[in-house]
């Protein structure tokens, strides 16, 4: 799954009981427990060809820091 489509379909499921702004924050809170999960994990972290940050695949993104 791409970060785009996460997010997007965290935000949508958040709007659902949540403000927009309040949904867009735990939108962006459950991206960034997926990718500190699947940094966890063991997943290397390869470089690849500049793509948008959108397109990437969450599985691939390092994670430094709480914020990206």
């Amino acid at each position: 799954m791409k970060i785009e489509d996460f997010w997007n379909q965290a935000f949508i499921a958040a709007l659902t009981r949540l403000p927009v702004e309040q949904a867009k924050k735990e939108a962006t809170d459950a991206l960034n427990a997926c990718i500190d999960h699947w940094n966890e994990e063991g997943r290397q972290y390869f470089p690849q060809l500049p793509q948008r940050w959108s397109d990437a695949e969450i599985t691939s993104i390092p994670r430094q820091g709480k914020d990206f």
